[in-house]
Parts: C-alpha cells; sequence; structure tokens
C-alpha cells in the first residue's frame, strides 16, 4: 500500500516538474499578472476626470474647448468657482463634460454640484439675480453672473418652437451648443478688473447696431449711442465707433472727433462708397494722409461671378490679425480701396489686401488695370497717441456674414474694437453645431469594457490556450 502511495506521490511530483507543466504554468501565471494589471489600470482610469477619458470625434468639436478658453483659465489670478445648479435628474451631459474640461485647464478654476433641492438659498448669498434648476453660478470673489441653461443652447430657427415647426414640415434647421462661449464670457466678467464703453455714431444713415452691440457683449463692453447732434464725445469713451455710413458726417461730428482724437482718443471707422465728395470725412482722414479710391473694387480671383465679393488677404503681424490663420475667411462687399500717404509722426499699417487681380469696378472691361489694394488699416498717431482702425466697407459687419459661421467677419470686428479699447484679449469663440454624438466615453462603464476587451478577455484566452497545451501534452 504505501509502495502504491509512494509510485503515486512520484509520478504526481514528475508531473509537475515536466515540461508541459512548467509551460502551462508560465501561461496562467503570466495571464494572472494582466488580470491584476487590467483590474488596477480599471481602478485607476475610473478615477480620472472624463476630460481626459473623453475623446471628441465630433466634427464641430462639440465636447472640446479652445486654446483661448485653455489660456484664460490657465493664466487666472484669483480663484474662480462654477457652481451647477442642478438636482441630479437636471443635470445635463453637455454641461457637465464641459465642466470637467474647464477644470482641467487650471488649478484656479474649481467646480462644484449644488442641489437646489437640498440647499435652496444657496444662490442668494452671491447674486440677486434669478437661478433656475439647471443653471450655473460663477463666482470670484465679491463678482458673480449667472449663465442660464436655456442661453446656452441656441436655434438657427430663433426659438425652440420654431425648431419643432420646421422639423414638422420637413426642414432641417440645426441647433447650436453655446456653453463655451458663455461661460468664458461669465469668467472674462467676474474677473475683470476694468470697465470698457464704446460709443456708436448714429448718423442719419446708420442702421440697426444690435447685432455689433451683442458681439461685444460677449467682450463685456458696453455700448451706448451718440446722435448725430452730438457735439463732444464723451469722457468715459474707450472708442468710438463710426460704421454704415454712406452720408458725411455732420460739422459738429467732424468738430467733436477731431478734437477727440486730438486728446488721443480712439476711432473705429468703417465707411461705405458715396458719389459724393464727403469734405468733412475727407479732411478727417486726410490729417493721417489717408483717402479711399475714387469707385469700390472688383476681384476675380476667387469670385468670378461676383467679383464685388472681395476675399481679403492678411498682411503683416498686427495685433488685431495675429490670431487669424490663412485658413480664416474673410468677406467684404463692395469695398473700397485705402490709399496713404506719409505724415510725420503718423505710422499706417496695413492689416488687409486684396489679391493682385483687383480693379476698380469703374475701370474698362476691355482694359482693366489689375493691382494689389488695401482694405484695412490701422493708425498710430505718435503725436498725440490716437489710434484709428480704417475699414473701407461697413458692410462685412452686416448678418448675412458675421452670422455665417465659414466666416470670420464677426471676430475681425471684436478684435478691432478690442485692440482700441486696450483690451488684452477678445472673446472670439463660436457656437457649435450640435450632431450626431460621436464622442468615445472611456471613462466609467466604457473604461471597463475598454478592459475586458484589452485586456481581461485576451487573459483569458492565454490560459485557456496553456491549459489545452498542457492537457493534450500531458495525455496525448
Amino acid at each position: 500500500m504505501s509502495e502504491k502511495k509512494e509510485k503515486k506521490q512520484s509520478s504526481t511530483g514528475k508531473m509537475f516538474r515536466t515540461k508541459a507543466f512548467r509551460a502551462g504554468g508560465y501561461s496562467i501565471a503570466a495571464a494572472a499578472i494582466v488580470i491584476v494589471i487590467a483590474v488596477l489600470l480599471n481602478l485607476l482610469v475610473s478615477n480620472i476626470s472624463t476630460a481626459y477619458t473623453n475623446i471628441d470625434t465630433t466634427q464641430s468639436g462639440l465636447y472640446s474647448v479652445s486654446e483661448q478658453t485653455k489660456d484664460l483659465i490657465s493664466s487666472l489670478e484669483n480663484d474662480v468657482t462654477i457652481y451647477y445648479i442642478a438636482s441630479p435628474d437636471y443635470r445635463s451631459d453637455y454641461v457637465s463634460k464641459l465642466l470637467d474640461k474647464f477644470a482641467s485647464c487650471g488649478s484656479k478654476l474649481n467646480v462644484k454640484n449644488i442641489d437646489p433641492d437640498v440647499e435652496p438659498d444657496f444662490a442668494s448669498q452671491y447674486t440677486t439675480d434669478s437661478v433656475s434648476n439647471g443653471d450655473l453660478l460663477v463666482v470670484c470673489g465679491d463678482k458673480a453672473q449667472v449663465v442660464a441653461s436655456g442661453d446656452m443652447i441656441e436655434y438657427e430657427a430663433g426659438s425652440y418652437e420654431y425648431y419643432l415647426y420646421y422639423l414638422q414640415n420637413g426642414q432641417q434647421t440645426d441647433i447650436y451648443w453655446n456653453g463655451e462661449v458663455k461661460l468664458v464670457k461669465a469668467i472674462d466678467y467676474v474677473t475683470a478688473t476694468e470697465t470698457y464703453t464704446v460709443y456708436f455714431l448714429d448718423t442719419d444713415d446708420s442702421g440697426d447696431f444690435s447685432t455689433l452691440e451683442e458681439s461685444l457683449d460677449n467682450e463685456n463692453i458696453v455700448c451706448a449711442t451718440l446722435d448725430s447732434e452730438s457735439d463732444e464725445i464723451p469722457s468715459d469713451a474707450s472708442c468710438v465707433i463710426v460704421t454704415d455710413m454712406t452720408t458725411d458726417l455732420t460739422q459738429k461730428n467732424s468738430d467733436a472727433l477731431t478734437a477727440y482724437l486730438k486728446k488721443g482718443g480712439k476711432l473705429y471707422l468703417a465707411a461705405d462708397y458715396n458719389s459724393e465728395e464727403c469734405p468733412h470725412l475727407k479732411a478727417l482722414l486726410s490729417s493721417y494722409g489717408l483717402s479711399f479710391t475714387s469707385a469700390t473694387l472688383e476681384d476675380g480671383d476667387r469670385n468670378y461671378n461676383s467679383p464685388e465679393l472681395l476675399y481679403p488677404q492678411i498682411t503683416g503681424e498686427h495685433a488685431i490679425i495675429s490670431p487669424f490663420s490663412k485658413a480664416n475667411n474673410f468677406l467684404f462687399p463692395n469695398a473700397m480701396g485705402i490709399k496713404y500717404e506719409e505724415k510725420s509722426g503718423v505710422t499706417v499699417t496695413p492689416l488687409l489686401t486684396t489679391s493682385s487681380s483687383a480693379y476698380l469696378s469703374t475701370d474698362d472691361t476691355n482694359n482693366l488695370n489689375f493691382s494689389t489694394f488695401t482694405l484695412g488699416v490701422v493708425v498710430d498717431d505718435a503725436n498725440t497717441g490716437a489710434q484709428l482702425v480704417v475699414y473701407g466697407t461697413s458692410g462685412y459687419t452686416s448678418s448675412t456674414y458675421t452670422d455665417n459661421t465659414g466666416l470670420a467677419n464677426s471676430d475681425l470686428f471684436v478684435n478691432s474694437i478690442g485692440y482700441l479699447c486696450d483690451k488684452d484679449s477678445a472673446i472670439t469663440i463660436h457656437a457649435k453645431a450640435i450632431t450626431s454624438d460621436t464622442t468615445l466615453d472611456f471613462s466609467g462603464t466604457s473604461t471597463g469594457l475598454l478592459v475586458v476587451l484589452t485586456a481581461i478577455l485576451p487573459a483569458l484566452i492565454a490560459v485557456a490556450a496553456g491549459f489545452i497545451i498542457w492537457y493534450r501534452r500531458k495525455y496525448s
């Protein structure tokens, strides 16, 4: 009996020392190590912010933030807290992911979730404004601003009701996610230490300034209006805006602007072609060596069917245009060229030009005088400290072009005013079209699935393969 037992133990001992068993054991050990690593990796990733585990594959970058946002947040000097005041069932996936992205951009920005059902009076300690379930409250020191949840969605149709109406009638209309724009504006507001006020000169033929005022509102720039009889520029003016003008300045306006510029004032001027002489406007510009061409321009370089629509080209490295790349498109309709000559103490810097295929619209079609024309300039007067930004058309800021997300016309206007106001940065972020949500989320359940597919499943296969190899070698 003992002899059989000894033989059995000896046989068992030999089995554990066989190459087949060792090979199977190595496979099992390797698989066990892989499983342990996979579990640890899963635990690690599950604790990482979704800002790092979400991969945004949406065409519009719906779940990403711009470089401007990253720079703003990373350069914050004071603590900013964004309170997401929403009960759990009111929290939006879009908002939560955006807040995660914001929080990952800098240590000075904090995000906290507040349940209004638990703390109904929380917002009242920071603001007297109404705060609804789902809204955001941005706080820095004693300044606060509410970002309403409804303001973070924009409808191409104008409202949600019209959006539904179009859909019911088989018409496609876009929805835009504007959360990043609204949050950046709020952060800029609560951290701003200076106030900027600009005045629109309301001439007899000026149009509606509301679109331009809205774009400046995103910059926290206060807009006011001067009427055509104003004979003095207010002392708090950071800049005066003269645009959408097809007639001459009044004598009072001309005198007021001249006096203002002699004191180092800042003027934005976008004039349109007028067959009349416009002596007051001409005199104002000539004092800085500027004048407009005698007719509007046409350019066949890109717009063969509509040569009056010019695609300006960026020239130089000025602060107004440095944020733009060659991929950015501007569109200038019916623009005049700007001519300039040397004046003592005055520096003129071109911003935009036509192509070399431009010509005056009055040229003989059989004998076109092709040339490159300047479409926008910056003027710096060292004698007085005055600064001017001048464009040969106001039409580029019409809603036809500023609402076109494929064009950078609105950003050009905003950057021009921001420069004249000595504002450090301009908010030039666009609302993003909401298309199909194709974000790859590697957090939570998705991370577990990823680990199963890439680590645990291969490990189990290795274990099974090791066992099969051992079994075949043992009993074959």
